[in-house]
């Protein structure tokens, strides 16, 4: 899912570290994810994009640090996917603003992908 990847990859992201101790969960909710994830649990990306889909999924999160980081991803992702719609619109790309559309309520409404 390319969606995943670009809102993963925002730069809003950078600043989210991968800590060794929540590498184990990690791995844990990358083989629950409905999606494949680009760079895995051990990436800056990857763990957004893990911790995304486990928001979206309503997976469980034990670690006290992810439930924290989720928080934020999912605040700062819906707001990514709603400004993406609107570069779709003006760049005249009904498609792609569709699919933002759609990942944005996924977000808000933690429904499943």
């Amino acid at each position: 899912f390319k969606i995943l990847a670009v809102i993963s990859e925002s730069v809003e992201f950078d600043q989210v570290k991968v800590r060794e101790s929540e590498a184990e969960e990690l791995e844990q909710l990358e083989k629950e994810a409905p999606c494949q994830v680009k760079g895995g649990p051990t990436s800056t990306p990857g763990k957004v994009n893990i911790l995304l889909q486990a928001y979206i999924s309503r997976l469980h999160v034990e670690d006290f640090a992810l439930i924290s980081d989720t928080a934020y991803i999912a605040q700062n992702a819906a707001r990514i996917a709603r400004a993406l719609v609107d570069i779709g619109v003006w760049k005249k790309l009904a498609d792609t603003a569709r699919a933002m559309i759609e990942m944005a309520k996924c977000i808000d409404s933690k429904s499943r992908l």
